[in-house]
C-alpha cells in the first residue's frame, strides 16, 4: 500500500528518477520507512491499536517533502 501510495504521489509531482545516485538514496529512504511500517505494526499489534499506518502515513509525508525541496528536476 505505502509503495503504491509514494509512487503516485512522486508520478504526481513530476519528479525525474533518471538520476542514479538519487534513485539508490531514495530507495534506501523507502526501505527504510518499510522496515519502520513493519516494526510499528508489530508493536501496535503487541498493544492493540492500529498505530502504523498513521506513522508511516506521517513519515511518508515528510519524505516527499523533503524530497520536493531536494530534487533537480521540474516538480
Amino acid at each position: 500500500m505505502i509503495k503504491r501510495g509514494l509512487a503516485l504521489n512522486i508520478k504526481l509531482l513530476g519528479i525525474n528518477l533518471v538520476d542514479s545516485a538519487f534513485k539508490k538514496h531514495f530507495f534506501c529512504v523507502f526501505l527504510s520507512l518499510r522496515f519502520l511500517y513493519q516494526l510499528t505494526n508489530a508493536l501496535g499489534a503487541n498493544i492493540g491499536e492500529p498505530i502504523a499506518e498513521p506513522f508511516v502515513r506521517i513519515c511518508a509525508k515528510l519524505f516527499l517533502t523533503q524530497l520536493a525541496s531536494t530534487t533537480r528536476g521540474p516538480i
